[in-house]
């Protein structure tokens, strides 16, 4: 509504965070944004994770619709596309090392990691969320 006026608020994100992020939208309907949001978190979470942006503008947010929350997404379970390959990567390396982080620490993945480190008697560095989940989560 206020879009062109100058109001503090007004920014174009989508061309800014694009580049860094799975998808990105601006919500313009009220009415849209329990799917927009749901969509978002869907494809954030599918393998590989990561950030997905939804702009909601301040007259969308302040406005009314008639809409309910969306079930919460059912994900498939069993290994993500690209285990197999990242498997012949670290077989035919001559000197493997694991990089883990974030994913590690939302996929509570650090017991599978410690397995694989100490099958493979490879070294593991962790950043992000990853710090300190060799010894086992906080």
């Amino acid at each position: 509504m206020r879009w062109g006026s100058g109001s503090l608020q007004e920014f174009d994100h989508l061309p800014v965070v694009s580049p860094l992020v799975k998808s990105a939208e601006t919500v313009k309907d009220p009415g849209a944004i329990a799917a927009s949001t749901a969509a978002a978190l869907d494809l954030a979470l599918a393998a590989p994770s990561g950030p997905a942006f939804v702009d909601y503008p301040l007259d969308v947010v302040f406005s009314e619709a008639a809409d309910e929350v969306p079930p919460a997404a059912t994900h498939q379970s069993g290994p993500p596309d690209g285990v197999e390959e990242a498997a012949a990567l670290l077989a035919g390396a001559e000197r493997p090392v694991v990089m883990a982080g974030s994913g590690l620490y939302w996929g509570h993945g650090e017991e599978e990691l410690r397995l694989l480190a100490e099958a493979l008697g490879i070294p593991v560095f962790l950043n992000g969320l990853g710090r300190g989940l060799s010894a086992g989560r906080p």
